[in-house]
């Protein structure tokens, strides 16, 4: 692998996680405690924004340094299932076992569509 796209990733890497930390602390202040909708909003929009990065770059010369840095560097940073793992065991022994069910539930169903509709906007934006 060549060193621009190395570096590539590690910036869009930093770049992603440092937005995932600033837009979840953001969102769960504005929404509170008891459910995680932060790692929540950050999943589904990041998988959203996956799906039309990958589907786009099928269909186009997508210089490979930007491609990784926005996917795996990015994306890979700013997305977390470690995080929603953790929310949803914290949840469970809270005892808030309704919210860690539609934790999981709701994550799984709206990343999925996400992904789907991502892919679906990047073929109407490029005409494929």
């Amino acid at each position: 692998m060549a060193l621009d796209v190395i570096l590539g990733i590690a910036l869009g890497g930093s770049l992603g996680a440092l937005a995932r930390y600033f837009l979840s602390l953001w969102i769960q202040n504005l929404f509170g405690d008891g459910f995680p909708i932060g790692t929540l909003v950050i999943n589904v929009s990041g998988a959203f924004a996956l799906g039309f990065v990958y589907v786009l770059s099928l269909e186009s010369s997508l210089n490979p340094v930007w491609r990784n840095g926005l996917t795996v560097g990015f994306l890979g940073a700013f997305t977390t299932f470690s995080t929603f793992a953790l929310e949803t065991f914290l949840l469970i022994q809270e005892g808030l076992f309704l919210n860690a069910t539609l934790n999981v539930i709701i994550t799984v169903i709206l990343g999925l569509l996400g992904a789907f509709f991502g892919g679906v906007l990047a073929k109407f934006v490029s005409g494929i």
